[in-house]
């Protein structure tokens, strides 16, 4: 939902730039965060939303939501099923709009990466297995309407990819690595691109890592790349270089 994509064609804050969530304490974002820097998250939200974080938790009662730790982690878990609910529902109203599509792609995403990042290998992970591919028709029902989005593209072929290797299903990465070729044809310098090839390539079996350390060495050269996603692909040189 990274690490944080930064679309190629500046259209203003808009749901196809992420933000981070509106989690409800700044215990449990300090938390999170924390979690985010150790391992290297891959949520569909970036540092382009503090200020509107900052004034989203600057709304809510003093102490709600303490118990929501990484420890205690349901809530967690949880926090984006209200929303996916309203962009279900706006979908319906508006079917012809992409942006309401790709917020959905990027709620559903959320809500998945959040459980793979915290407990990969948890029950509630395999339960939600199934919305890396919701995830992916919402993308494609915006790409559409934006046939030539290489970032959605990308985020489409990352929850293609994760399926696929999360319900060990080989046509799934092939299909995932398929449109993040596609994607890089579109836009072969935008950084979230050269990311989430990287992350297809590593889900195959066996794993290319090599090529994938190639476009994540990429992105560490791009001078313009978003720092969120240079970090990510520094964490991801290192510990696939190891």
């Amino acid at each position: 939902m990274l690490r944080e994509p930064v679309r190629s064609q500046e259209r203003g804050r808009k749901a196809t730039e992420r933000r981070l969530p509106t989690w409800t304490t700044t215990v449990v974002l300090v938390a999170l965060l924390t979690f985010v820097i150790t391992a290297g998250s891959m949520l569909l939200t970036g540092p382009q939303g503090m200020a509107f974080l900052s004034n989203e938790m600057a709304s809510q009662p003093a102490g709600q939501g303490q118990a929501d730790t990484p420890d205690n982690p349901q809530l967690l878990f949880n926090q984006f099923e209200p929303q996916i609910i309203l962009a279900q529902q706006e979908v319906e109203r508006q079917p012809d709009n992409p942006e309401v599509w790709i917020e959905l792609g990027n709620l559903l995403y959320d809500s998945v990466q959040i459980v793979r990042e915290l407990q990969p290998d948890s029950d509630i992970y395999q339960q939600r297995l199934t919305r890396w591919i919701e995830a992916s028709a919402a993308y494609s029902e915006a790409l559409r309407l934006e046939p030539q989005n290489a970032t959605v593209r990308a985020d489409m072929a990352i929850s293609l990819c994760y399926y696929g290797a999360g319900e060990n299903e080989p046509s799934y990465v092939d299909m995932g690595l398929q449109q993040a070729q596609q994607a890089i044809d579109t836009d072969p310098h935008n950084e979230r691109v050269l990311l989430g090839l990287g992350l297809c390539l590593v889900q195959t079996q066996p794993p290319q890592t090599e090529a994938a350390l190639q476009y994540w060495r990429t992105v560490l050269s791009l001078p313009s790349a978003d720092p969120g996603i240079a970090a990510e692909a520094q964490r991801l040189v290192e510990v696939y270089s190891q």
